[in-house]
């Protein structure tokens, strides 16, 4: 029993922190201060990689099939689910309010084929999905290079992958790197964020359970991000803006730094917080707010400040971010509600007629 609220305890501070981070995404998604996004961007796609590495447990798949069956089926399917979603939507949306973004008929057939390598059509529909095949082929090579005999060579692997990857996305060879499907490129640059959050699973979590049951949790807390923060800030001005969904990373060795330290800081922030039933939801939603958040902000937010007769917000000024971010938060979260009611009955639907009783 003690076992089992020690693991709860890792597994929500994880999940407060997914939470925190999706939230930032959505920010980043609507708000383009140049200050704020250099932060952002610093961190918050590492943070992903770095905790799925963390939950990473190879000895749960009995074969590489079982494996990627699964990955398929938490991963594949409701990316297909998400894109196609966000094809409709946008049709639709253009069908009713006009030529929003002008796309024709061809490149709706274009981005329908595309779904299948990811080719960079998600930046235009819905684009944060570029992140769903990355993560899957980071997956997929981190599965095969875990199974080495010698586990001191995974990390020496991965830095090598890595390495390869950021001289991809440099522009240094003469290759089109943006031909490569499931953003292959980005996928070998971020292996390492996931290979070491899976190195360190053991103590990561061993130090959460730590913390969590410390004494003085709130002052260890506060140290650690303040130590922390003191260090990222200034690597994370000086390498500026970097996106890797679109390929920009200036210096790798800075951004794998801010990531690393980023995810420290929302990690203690999460053990700060240590309980939050409203994070925990959107840290346990991720995939859906990801998929959803985007579209209702190109799609929904414009024609809503239309209908209001109110003049769209500037982007780049901070102060006026606040309450479209608000919106597009509430709309989503509404959105994540019912596509997780949805999949509650189908999963009840399942086992009910497989004869299971509950």
């Amino acid at each position: 029993m003690e076992n089992t609220l020690n693991q709860n305890k890792r597994m929500d501070t994880i999940d407060i922190a997914k939470g925190i981070g999706i939230l930032f995404v959505i920010f980043a998604h609507v708000n383009y201060t140049p200050e704020v996004l250099v932060l952002i961007y610093s961190f918050h796609m590492p943070l992903f990689f770095i905790l799925s590495g963390v939950l990473f447990k190879r000895e749960k798949y009995e074969s590489f099939r079982t494996f990627i069956k699964r990955r398929l089926n938490t991963l594949i399917l409701p990316y297909i689910f998400f894109y196609m979603a966000g094809l409709v939507y946008a049709y639709v949306s253009e069908q009713m309010y006009g030529d929003l973004f002008d796309i024709t008929s061809e490149e709706y057939i274009q981005y329908f084929l595309e779904m299948f390598i990811s080719h960079r059509s998600a930046t235009v529909i819905n684009t944060p999905l570029w992140f769903v095949p990355c993560l899957f082929a980071v997956e997929i090579m981190y599965y095969f290079i875990s199974g080495l005999k010698k586990k001191s060579l995974i990390l020496p692997v991965c830095f090598l992958l890595t390495a390869f990857g950021w001289l991809l996305e440099s522009g240094y060879l003469e290759f089109d790197n943006k031909a490569l499907p499931w953003s292959l490129d980005s996928a070998l640059f971020a292996l390492s964020f996931y290979a070491i959050g899976n190195v360190f699973s053991p103590a990561v979590k061993d130090t959460i359970q730590r913390i969590s049951q410390h004494k003085q949790r709130t002052f260890i807390c506060l140290g650690l991000i303040l130590i922390c923060l003191l260090i990222w800030y200034p690597l994370a001005v000086m390498n500026g803006k970097i996106t890797l969904g679109s390929k920009v990373l200036n210096n790798g060795f800075l951004l794998y730094a801010t990531g690393i330290l980023g995810t420290m800081i929302i990690l203690a922030v999460s053990l700060l917080i240590k309980k939050s039933r409203f994070l925990v939801f959107c840290g346990q939603s991720t995939f859906c707010i990801m998929g959803v958040h985007v579209m209702i902000r190109k799609y929904t937010l414009p024609k809503m400040y239309d209908a209001f007769d109110i003049p769209l917000y500037d982007k780049h000024i901070l102060s006026e971010c606040i309450v479209p971010f608000i919106i597009v938060l509430m709309i989503t979260l509404a959105l994540t509600l019912i596509y997780d009611k949805v999949q509650s009955y189908r999963t009840y639907r399942k086992i009910t007629s497989s004869g299971v009783s509950i």
